[in-house]
């Protein structure tokens, strides 16, 4: 067995943060939670969510064990669905 670094674990894990912060925002009520100043400081770095939720678990499953294809895929769909809410 090849050893699983825990800083690749990490990668894989701030992925899948990324994809639930994307899902957090999509599916809770804007009445509920105010994410407006949480989005103004992110501002024109948004993109770096969407990057890392599907490059970082795709590094996490070169790198490390292969269960983090499941990661790597829920990153593809949700980026499916982003370009889906774009255009």
């Amino acid at each position: 067995m090849r050893p699983h670094p825990r800083r690749i674990t990490l990668l894989g894990w701030l992925g899948v943060g990324c994809i639930a912060f994307y899902w957090l925002i999509m599916l809770t009520p804007t009445k509920a939670v105010n994410f407006g100043p949480a989005l103004d400081v992110i501002g024109p770095f948004g993109w770096l969510i969407l990057l890392g939720m599907v490059v970082l678990p795709i590094v996490a499953v070169w790198r490390g064990s292969r269960w983090w294809l499941a990661g790597a895929a829920a990153g593809v769909i949700t980026f499916v669905d982003v370009l889906r809410r774009i255009h």
